[in-house]
């Protein structure tokens, strides 16, 4: 009777040897994709962070820029407006 099935078993045991293998492979492709989405939306997200972190640079320049008449006039006669204002220079609070 074992002699029957020996081949029977044998092709089971390749079947199963193949199955297996398939499914590693498998589990390996999905890995490298979902470490190559992930390098993607790093790369995406740096990519925005450095976007807005120029875009927020800039802004403040040119808020600085538009602004800075009202800030020198502040700090020089203490009864002009200064409300919107701080100054900090050299330990020492100028305004408000």
């Amino acid at each position: 009777m074992p002699r029957r099935l020996l081949p029977t078993l044998v092709a089971l045991g390749c079947g199963l040897l193949a199955l297996a293998w398939g499914l590693v492979s498998l589990q390996r492709i999905f890995h490298q994709e979902r470490e190559d989405a992930r390098a993607q939306m790093r790369s995406r997200r740096e990519a925005l962070a450095h976007t807005a972190a120029e875009a927020f640079r800039q802004s403040l320049a040119r808020h600085l820029e538009v602004h800075i008449p009202e800030l020198h006039s502040a700090v020089g006669d203490p009864l002009a407006p200064g409300e919107g204002f701080y100054l900090l220079f050299r330990d020492h609070q100028f305004l408000p």
